[in-house]
């Protein structure tokens, strides 16, 4: 009997366990590629790799470029995901989702060599069997807007030893928007 179901789609960008390429040229065979990469030590697709191991960052999501401003001290990560891959629903946890559309949205990260780091990319809204349409989960997204969890972590165990204001002026971020994380928090904490 034939199936009426269609394969799932080819990848055009190979799982993160994966090998995209052979290892690292450069200092010692296995060398980390230099920051921004040059001709040699590596190519843009090994400083990509890199990123994704560091953001633990998983099929079907990969990064796609990245941007730094050495002027600024700026860098933003670029995200993109598989053509066809799927995703959890980020409000019952079925995964196998679909893609229903997607919105560009950036997120505060830690900073990465001294750079101030962001993460943007597609944020995709899911069609859900059980819920309907959903935001899909993303696992490097923290609780409140334009935060990574990870810079959530950190604004948390900064704030336990200094004043939210202090927190503030070391990352570089208004205070009101890290009281708004520590409030958060301490209300999950409170209601647990």
């Amino acid at each position: 009997a034939l199936s009426n179901t269609n394969p799932p789609p080819t990848p055009t960008h190979p799982p993160p366990s994966a090998p995209r390429h052979p290892p690292p040229r450069g200092r010692g065979g296995g060398a980390i590629p230099d920051f921004p990469p040059n001709q040699s030590t590596g190519t843009m697709e090994d400083q990509n790799e890199l990123f994704e191991q560091a953001l633990d960052i998983e099929w079907p999501w990969y990064v796609d470029r990245v941007a730094p401003d050495p002027v600024k001290r700026l860098m933003i990560i670029h995200l993109d995901f598989v053509a066809g891959g799927t995703f959890t629903c980020g409000t019952c946890g079925t995964g196998g989702c679909k893609a229903y559309d997607t919105r560009v949205k950036k997120w505060r990260h830690l900073d990465f060599f001294g750079y101030r780091t962001f993460l943007q990319g597609p944020s995709p809204r899911v069609d859900c069997a059980t819920c309907g349409v959903r935001q899909a989960e993303l696992t490097w997204a923290g609780r409140r807007q334009g935060f990574t969890l990870r810079f959530e972590e950190m604004v948390l165990s900064l704030a336990r030893e200094m004043s939210v204001r202090t927190v503030a002026r070391v990352v570089g971020e208004h205070d009101t928007r890290l009281g708004r994380i520590v409030s958060h928090y301490a209300e999950v904490g409170n209601s647990a």
